[in-house]
């Protein structure tokens, strides 16, 4: 072994020198270069194989905004500069958009139908060649999904494209209105019907801007207007969705007469309400005259007064019938000849207040008369 002059070997100078190296790789090694990794998010089973449905607000139960103008009486605002009608318009929308009467609309435009076969029963008229009964298969549903609400607001504001709104037609000779079939114009999509012309009569905007009429009697007058306007729409609605015919009814379960609007009236307030108006006519008819200041009376309330029937009824079935009106017909009809006088202070509320939840829980319906 070869030997320096000092008498050490070469492997022995080199020991130390290697030990450094040593040392320095180890303290290298211990340092850890590498981005610390991130925790893993552990989800469950459910939420890897199903993704959460999506979220869907609901509107406020109480009231809606101030403003808020459903797309199907928007063309109502363009006739009206001077928003005589909007107190009527506010209140149609709300009822439109309420969840409490969703259910009806949702029948309307999503349940299964099934043609019927004719009644033959003696106790029922004999209708026109050509009538036609069909059936909702479905049941007036209590409440509806979230999902359920979304598309039947949803067919709604869709239904806004296919009618066009007059506020102000001298067509309905009384105090009314009527929704016109457009046979020859069909519907926008995503309905397969046909337009529908809403023609309110006049007399509407000349009592609320007669300056004898009280504010108790305009509340009144605001109240009967968008109860006339959603009965049109109920009417309307049937012609776009179903397609239906002059002489096609069709029968929501466990009702033996088919008029849309009146159905939708139940729905809404738990009868049909007529208005009687001699008194209020009298008192017009005198400060035109010039022996009558208003139509008020001495405690405050309205000379209109509104009277709900259970509906159907006997009387309602046999009034259209007198007038020539064509309405479906299937069992006999309970009589009612006597209604309840509706309260006008619930009434008034109705613009100011909410809580229709809360009856519609309860009574099935709105609850306006004592």
């Amino acid at each position: 072994m070869a030997r320096h002059s000092n008498g050490q070997t070469h492997q022995g100078r080199m020991a130390p020198l290697i030990a450094m190296l040593l040392a320095a790789a180890y303290a290298v090694d211990k340092i850890d270069t590498a981005p610390t990794p991130k925790k893993a998010r552990h989800r469950s089973k459910e939420g890897n194989s199903t993704p959460p449905p999506p979220y869907i607000p609901r509107p406020p139960a109480i009231r809606a905004s101030p403003t808020a103008i459903h797309p199907m009486f928007r063309q109502g605002i363009l006739q009206d500069p001077k928003q005589i009608f909007r107190p009527a318009l506010e209140l149609a929308s709300r009822f439109l958009t309420s969840d409490a009467f969703l259910g009806y609309w949702y029948i309307v435009f999503y349940s299964p139908i099934t043609e019927l076969s004719m009644p033959t029963r003696r106790d029922i008229a004999n209708p026109p060649p050509g009538t036609r009964h069909f059936g909702f298969t479905a049941e007036m549903p209590t409440h509806l999904t979230r999902a359920q609400i979304a598309i039947t607001d949803l067919a709604l504001s869709d239904l806004a494209n296919s009618i066009t709104l007059d506020l102000r037609s001298p067509a309905p000779e009384r105090a009314g209105g009527r929704c016109k079939h457009l046979r020859h114009v069909h519907a926008s999509p995503p309905f397969r019907g046909h337009r529908s012309c809403i023609q309110i009569s006049s007399y509407f905007h000349d009592m609320l801007t007669h300056p004898a009429v009280s504010e108790p009697d305009k509340t009144w007058l605001h109240f009967e207007l968008a109860k006339t306007l959603l009965h049109e729409v109920a009417h309307a609605a049937l012609n776009a969705a179903r397609d239906k015919g002059s002489q096609e009814h069709f029968f929501f379960r466990g009702c033996n007469v088919a008029e849309d609007g009146f159905q939708l009236e139940a729905c809404l307030f738990g009868g049909k309400i007529d208005s009687r108006r001699a008194e209020f006519h009298e008192a017009v008819a005198g400060h035109d005259e010039g022996y009558m200041s208003a139509s008020s009376s001495s405690d405050g309330r309205p000379l209109i007064r509104g009277y709900m029937t259970p509906w159907p009824s006997w009387e309602a079935v046999e009034e259209y019938r007198v007038r020539g009106s064509l309405i479906g017909i299937r069992g006999p009809v309970a009589s009612h000849p006597r209604g309840r006088e509706v309260g006008f202070e619930r009434v008034r509320r109705l613009f100011t207040e909410g809580g229709w939840e809360e009856d519609v829980r309860r009574y099935g319906s709105l609850r306006l008369c004592s």
